[in-house]
């Protein structure tokens, strides 16, 4: 058999294509190439299309050229063409894609400026350019003068306030830096020239004040200053207002005494003029309101009193007075004796009624009066409780016979009421006895009274009973059902506590007052409208045994 060899192509590889900026060289590599037969192979590059360059080293495996520059992106087209020792051939191109150079941008940090100080100053990079791009950011720093603060380090446009300077003027320099989408930069600079102007000076007067006639004022330039210099002179004047006399009035602190005014007070007004040193004025005023002073009220607590127990008393501060405004409150408050119950201690003329435990007190009260500017005043009155009494109206009242010690005939223990009296009844060892004043006492029943009992009295018209100063009173006695007692303690007491010492024999208690009956049942405290035992009443009570009621 007889074997032939077969010589078989070699494949052309020109790589892969590229991108490159004008200028830049570009290497070709045809090194990926090879021959199915391990043959060498010889390599030959051209160019087929796109602007002609120069390629170096055309039949080396790699090849070189400078791409050519240009305005718009241009491709160029090369072609690799391999062959083996026995001629076989084998092509392959590649494409390079020219792209135009990139151009650095240029700053324009804008036109030196001359402005004054304290003007809002406006640095311009927005004329900067990038001629085959666009600037992509902004940098701004100062590189001498008094430094300031930018609005924005990274603004085309910043804007800063010009700073205070001397009257031989200051020179800032900012650079501007701008830098293009591919990282070009460009530097610019400019020099913003400051001119001192002399500003004015800022007068202050001070605050508004409000002061108390008769009270030493200060006025208060002293905050007036000159931003740029010295204050030299200061002018005040009043403009309004009673005329007061200023202690200088070319100093920055003068002062004065503020007037008497009515009610009403009174405005001042004074003027500040403040001069600098190169002869620049400012003004301003201040407003001195001068308060009326109120002058304290005279309290008037009335006249001292002598009263009975048993009576309503009322107290009189109508005679207070305010000379220069108007008593806006009234307080009453009891500052010795033995404590009484005002009916409203708020009022011009509170009363009160003074009970059997008063008798022979001095009741001392405190009137304290406040005025409409918050003043007060205060006046004392006493009220000597010199006796007590009882109140009977006209019809039936059951009453407590005044105290005593001894049974007393009829006339001389009600002698206070007897005028008014129709007839009187007492209920003694179960049965009734009756005194009629129109009749001679030998004729009625009843003749004398005994200590700790009660009687009807029937009643003509409205009177008061006299009860005796207070005095040692024997038991009362109680017998077996219903018993016509007084109630002669001094104080008024809870009923609980004025029968304890006898609670396990009461049944009952009854009293008449105001025309209608009043009842206590042991057995259902709670629902007893009688509470409270009162001196001068008289009291029925049912006890089941003979007892001793001690109160």
């Amino acid at each position: 058999v007889k074997i032939t060899w077969l010589n078989g192509a070699p494949t052309a590889r020109a790589g892969a294509d590229q991108t490159s900026a004008g200028g830049q060289v570009v290497t070709l590599n045809g090194s990926a190439s090879s021959d199915p037969d391990g043959s060498p192979l010889t390599y030959r590059w051209t160019q087929t299309s796109g602007p002609a360059v120069k390629l170096r080293n055309t039949a080396s495996v790699q090849t070189t050229f400078t791409a050519p520059e240009v305005t718009k992106s241009q491709s160029l087209v090369f072609k690799l063409t391999v062959k083996d020792p026995q001629g076989l051939k084998g092509t392959d191109t590649v494409v390079v894609n020219i792209m135009p150079a990139n151009m650095a941008p240029i700053a324009n940090a804008g036109p030196d400026q001359n402005v004054e100080e304290g003007e809002v100053v406006t640095l311009n990079g927005s004329n900067s350019i990038d001629p085959d791009g666009i600037i992509i950011s902004y940098e701004w720093k100062q590189t001498s003068g008094n430094m300031v603060n930018l609005s924005s380090c990274t603004a085309a446009q910043p804007t800063f306030v010009a700073p205070y300077t001397n009257p031989e003027g200051e020179a800032l320099t900012f650079e501007l830096t701008v830098i293009d989408s591919q990282g070009l930069k460009s530097t610019d600079s400019c020099i913003i020239n400051i001119i001192w102007v002399n500003d004015p000076p800022v007068a202050d007067a001070g605050d508004d004040q409000n002061v108390e006639e008769g009270q030493m004022v200060t006025l208060c330039g002293m905050d007036s200053i000159d931003p740029d210099g010295a204050i030299a002179a200061w002018q005040w004047k009043q403009i309004s207002g009673i005329s007061v006399a200023l202690s200088s009035y070319t100093i920055a602190e003068p002062t004065f005494t503020a007037p008497r005014v009515n009610q009403d007070g009174n405005t001042l007004v004074f003027e500040l003029t403040v001069t600098d040193s190169h002869g620049l004025k400012s003004s301003d005023t201040c407003v001195v309101n001068v308060l009326w002073v109120n002058d304290p009220p005279v309290a008037n607590a009335g006249s001292d009193q002598d009263t009975v127990s048993g009576k309503k008393v009322a107290l009189n501060g109508s005679a207070s007075v305010d000379y220069d405004g108007f008593i806006s409150s009234y307080l009453w408050t009891q500052v010795s004796g033995t404590p009484v119950t005002l009916s409203n201690p708020t009022a011009v003329k509170p009363t009160f009624t003074p009970g059997i435990s008063s008798l022979g007190e001095t009741l001392v009260f405190q009137l304290t009066v406040t005025d409409n500017g918050g003043l007060k005043s205060t006046s004392d009155c006493a009220v000597t409780v010199s006796k007590s009494v009882r109140a009977v109206t006209s019809s039936w009242n059951l009453v407590t016979i005044p105290k005593t010690t001894v049974k007393t005939t009829v006339n001389n223990a009600l002698t206070p009421i007897m005028s008014n009296v129709i007839s009187i009844w007492a209920y003694e060892n179960n049965s009734w006895k009756v005194f009629d004043p129109s009749k001679p006492e030998t004729s009625s029943t009843l003749n004398g009274l005994a200590p700790g009992r009660a009687v009807w009295v029937n009643m003509s018209q409205d009177a008061e009973l006299a009860i005796s100063a207070a005095v040692t009173v024997d038991p009362v006695i109680l017998v077996p059902g219903w018993n016509l007692v007084g109630y002669n303690s001094s104080t008024s007491k809870n009923i609980s506590g004025a029968i304890s010492s006898i609670s396990k024999n009461i049944k009952g208690i009854w009293t008449y007052a105001d025309g209608k009956w009043k009842i206590f049942d042991p057995k259902n405290p709670g629902l007893s409208d009688l509470q409270v035992l009162e001196p001068g009443s008289g009291y029925w009570v049912y006890v089941d045994k003979r007892c001793s009621w001690t109160y």
